[in-house]
């Protein structure tokens, strides 16, 4: 049985308000925090790959396939650029990509400049020379297990 209408305490609206405000203010808060710190990420990303992409053109805008790996590497010296040599390829580390975690490191992005090895008379076909022509350069990005 019920008791009668006038005797069911009410919940005043002050307090469901509270309530409220209690609950959605920090769920909102947190909701736009989130989509603040996605965006940031995503720009900031957005602009390492324009800074990639854009370092990658200037190297092709000058080195052109068919060169002899010699020029190459002097022009890369000329322009105080480490690269390493990988068998017949040169590559320069241009980047770091973002961390995906606390415990990875960071993502390199590399450029590779891809040789096609010259006629070797002593039968080593896989160690450079300044002979080598450059077939094409390409960004290499290079994880480290994590993702």
């Amino acid at each position: 049985m019920l008791p009668p209408e006038d005797e069911i305490p009410a919940i005043e609206a002050p307090l469901v308000l509270l309530l409220l405000f209690l609950v959605a203010a920090p769920l909102i808060f947190f909701g736009v925090r989130y989509e603040w710190k996605v965006r940031t990420a995503n720009e900031a990303r957005a602009k390492r790959e324009i800074t990639y992409q854009e370092v990658l053109r200037s190297h092709a805008q000058v080195l052109k396939p068919g060169m002899k790996r010699g020029e190459v590497e002097r022009y890369l010296r000329a322009k105080n650029v480490e690269f390493q040599r990988w068998s017949l390829d040169d590559v320069i580390k241009i980047g770091e990509g973002e961390a995906p975690g606390w415990f990875c490191g960071a993502p390199t992005v590399n450029l590779e400049f891809q040789f096609t090895a010259a006629a070797q008379s002593d039968g080593h076909p896989d160690e450079a020379s300044n002979s080598d022509t450059l077939g094409e350069i390409k960004m290499l990005r290079m994880e480290d297990g994590c993702t």
